[in-house]
């Protein structure tokens, strides 16, 4: 299972008490040439007051090391914020 579905399977899904994600995985290319993967989604985790929606990037090393960067914000609010998170990403330094 790569690491993007694990990030998912483990992490989101079991804190949700609603979640949908895109079926669309969008393939990313980051300045300094690694690849990685990114999918969209939204829901209702029960920490968390209100829905929200989010991007999960994640990106795989050369030497293996596996990141993944998870931007969200409440419903309606990420389009003001992804900007920023995908900046953010595109200078992570990742070794």
């Amino acid at each position: 299972m790569d690491l993007l579905a694990s990030y998912v399977g483990e992490v989101l899904e079991p804190d949700a008490e609603q979640f949908q994600v895109s079926e669309e995985v969008e393939p990313i290319r980051l300045a300094s040439g690694l690849t990685g993967t990114r999918i969209a989604y939204v829901g209702l985790f029960g920490d968390v007051q209100a829905p929200v929606e989010g991007e999960v990037t994640a990106v795989v090393s050369t030497s293996g090391a596996g990141v993944i960067f998870d931007g969200w914000a409440p419903a309606g609010q990420l389009q003001f914020e992804i900007d920023e998170i995908d900046e953010m990403i595109e200078r992570a330094e990742i070794a």
